[in-house]
């Protein structure tokens, strides 16, 4: 069963979900202290200080929590390096770029995730992130671009004017 929206076509579960983050992200803090391990306040405030833009979002999809920040320049620079060249080269030009940009994607999410409730030590892996649910390493991907400053050009259009 979906339920219509003027953007798109939403599911029950997606219409709980966000209904559910509602809820949660009234006092976060508080929600975060339910996850063993999880960081407090103090800790969070710390991580800001060191991030990039001085944001940590929180992201919490059922019963899992991420925390995460964005990544510098130079920090992309260091991930971009790590790709292998010839990565995807028997593969269209297209298809090659998308195996290229997931690939910095799991990079990405891995080092911009500070703390999750879903490894025992709060780190996550890329191995883990390849082992894990299909969708996750690009939702946080995209999480971490939002908080590095690449936005769409929808985003752009509602943060901008022309002077």
């Amino acid at each position: 069963m979906t339920v219509a929206t003027a953007e798109s076509q939403k599911t029950e579960v997606q219409v709980a979900d966000e209904a559910k983050a509602q809820e949660t992200f009234k006092d976060p803090y508080e929600y975060l202290a339910t996850f063993p391990g999880a960081p407090t306040k103090e800790q969070v405030e710390a991580l800001k200080a060191q991030a990039p833009n001085g944001i940590i979002r929180i992201f919490a999809p059922g019963k899992r929590v991420f925390l995460l920040r964005g990544f510098s320049g130079v920090e992309l620079q260091s991930i971009q390096a790590q790709i292998p060249e010839n990565l995807g080269a028997n593969l269209a030009p297209d298809a090659r770029a998308a195996k290229i940009e997931a690939e910095v994607g799991l990079h990405a999410a891995s080092l911009c995730t500070v703390w999750t409730s879903t490894t025992k030590s709060g780190k996550l892996t890329i191995e883990q992130l390849r082992g894990g649910t299909a969708g996750l390493p690009s939702t946080l991907f995209a999480i971490v671009t939002y908080m590095s400053d690449f936005l769409d050009p929808e985003a752009l259009q509602a943060l901008s004017m022309e002077l």
